[in-house]
């Protein structure tokens, strides 16, 4: 918490950066689906299937 000029108490905006990373470092572990160590290695994951988007192959 920091104290604006106005004698406001605010939080610092360092520690919204810091939320927004971590944030998003668990978003791109999930999409790189990188083992975090409570899975058991021996473990079968799920299938993953991409989604065509716009640049698929046209059906003509």
């Amino acid at each position: 918490m920091i104290t604006s000029r106005l004698g406001e108490t605010r939080t610092h905006p360092a520690l919204v950066e810091l939320r927004n990373q971590r944030i998003l470092l668990a978003r791109l572990l999930v999409a790189l689906r990188v083992p975090l160590g409570e899975e058991d290695d021996g473990a079968e994951r799920p299938q993953v299937r991409a989604v065509r988007g716009v640049y698929g192959p046209r059906a003509s």
